[in-house]
This record gives C-alpha cells, structure tokens and sequence, in this order.
C-alpha cells in the first residue's frame, strides 16, 4: 500500500473513533422524552323515535292547499282549502342517549314520500328538524357543524311541510324517513 493510501486510512479511523466517542462516549447525553397514548371508547348514540310526524286529519276542497308542523314550535298552520280536523297534528319527536361533550352531525332525509293504504297514490312532506333539549349548535364561523351533547339525554324534532292537491285520492297515507346521528 502506498504511503499516503495508509495515512489516509488512519486519519478516516482516527476521525470515526473520535466521532463514536463524541456520539456515545461519557458525557454525551441523548435526546428523550416519553409520550402517553390515550382512547376513549363511547358506545353507539341510541336514537329512539318516541312520538311520529302526524299531520291529522286533513278535508281538501277546492284546488287544495297546505299543512306544516313547526319542528321548532309544534306549531301548526294550513294554507289554502284545507280544514285541520279531529287528531290534532303534531311533530315527531326522537331521544337520544349520547355521553356529555360528543360532536355529532345529525342527517335527517330531506323528504318522506307516503302512499296511500289500499292505493298507488302518493303525497310527499319536505321535512326539518330542530334540536331540542340537552343538545347545543356546534358552529364554526357562524356555519353550523353539528351538535354538541350537554346533558345525558337530548331530544330532536321533525316537523315538515305537506302539499295536498284539491283532486288528491281519499284515504290513509303513511310513509318512513330517517334521522341519523353520527359521532364525529
């Protein structure tokens, strides 16, 4: 080996000894700091639908009209030819059994299509929903996001919209919607 080849070879072990030593040798101190993992396991929001929508008893005349029920309020008006008899209307109304402090979006279909017993004829409800006991608005910059629990047991409303023509088919009509609630 020539001369410089060796002398070269003992400064790159010299050099690498040095820099274990700086490394890993006494003195040095290494670099840490412990972490901590976490979970918490809810169960399953329980959604239970405790009172049905119910636009009651409707007579139609004439060219027709409309009936709303006021998730909010229960509140409930016709417009047009129609007359609210008997059963007086009413929202739906669901609990809920989510743990204090959860973010949930609620999801509730925008529409419920009911046929008539016995027939093929349809009416459909554009529905709405408002938020009621135990439960509070999650907004993010005025835009809500969801709702916040606040206490053990929450209740929802679902009321809704209900167009009836004046040459609508007599009869019973009934049909089903979905209101979800899903963690987020």
């Amino acid at each position: 080996m020539p001369n410089g080849l060796v002398q070269s070879s003992k400064a790159i072990l010299a050099l690498l000894a040095a820099m274990a030593t700086v490394a890993g040798g006494p003195g040095a101190q290494a670099a840490e700091q412990s972490g901590t993992g976490k979970v918490e396991v809810l169960e399953p929001a329980v959604l239970t639908n405790t009172a049905d929508l119910d636009f009651g008893t409707i007579v139609r005349s004439g060219s027709g009209g409309a009936i709303t029920v006021n998730a909010a309020s229960n509140q409930v008006a016709t417009f047009g030819e129609l007359t609210s008899v008997r059963e007086p209307a009413h929202r739906a109304v669901f609990t809920a059994n989510a743990p204090i402090g959860a973010l949930m979006v609620l999801t509730l279909d925008p529409t419920v299509t009911m046929q008539r017993s016995g027939g093929t004829e349809t009416l459909t409800a554009t529905l709405t929903h408002s938020i009621g006991d135990g439960l509070l608005a999650a907004r993010v910059f005025n835009l809500l996001i969801g709702v916040r629990a606040v206490k053990r047991e929450q209740t929802i409303y679902v009321g809704g919209t209900l167009m009836i023509p004046g040459n609508q088919a007599e009869g019973e009509y009934s049909g089903e919607f979905r209101l979800t609630m899903n963690y987020v």
